[in-house]
């Protein structure tokens, strides 16, 4: 049915719902997602990655910068990853200067996401304080209807601390 055009502004609108933009990465059976805001770029695994003995964090050259490499499977499940990790995803830290990078080795080549900030919820401050998940602050079902997915969204502040 068409409308006069001085009526089709009577019709009720529902305004969009916000979206949330991400990259999501996935260690093992865990979907973890990244804000784009602090995203910096997605390269091939370098070559050389330094690091002592079992540690979860660890150094590689970027350029002229050095680069923390922060190996997320090590730190979550106590072990190397089994798979060839192939790609880093760089992120940066939320101060106003850009100081500091940090590289994330993942498996598999990130995707991107969308999902409504609606589906957000908070992940209690106890859980973050005893669980190795604790890097994360908040999860969201996304596809409930279809196929629901958890993921959990990553702590940039937690990350450059831990």
């Amino acid at each position: 049915m068409l409308l006069h055009p001085k009526f089709q502004t009577l019709r009720p609108t529902t305004p969009p719902v916000p979206q949330i933009k991400a990259l999501l990465i996935e260690i093992q059976d865990l979907r973890l997602a990244i804000p784009l805001d602090i995203l910096v770029k997605v390269i091939r695994t370098p070559s050389t990655i330094f690091k002592s003995g079992d540690k979860w964090m660890g150094m590689t050259q970027l350029d002229q910068d050095s680069l923390l490499v922060l190996d997320l499977y090590r730190k979550i499940y106590g072990i190397d990853n089994p798979k060839p990790v192939e790609n880093l995803v760089i992120v940066h830290d939320r101060q106003p200067a850009l100081t500091q990078l940090l590289g994330i080795p993942v498996s598999h080549l990130p995707t991107m996401i969308s999902f409504p900030a609606d589906s957000l919820k908070p992940i209690s401050a106890d859980y973050r304080n005893t669980d190795t998940l604790g890097i994360a602050s908040h999860m969201a079902v996304i596809n409930p209807t279809t196929n629901p997915e958890t993921i959990f969204i990553l702590d940039t502040d937690r990350l450059f601390v831990n």
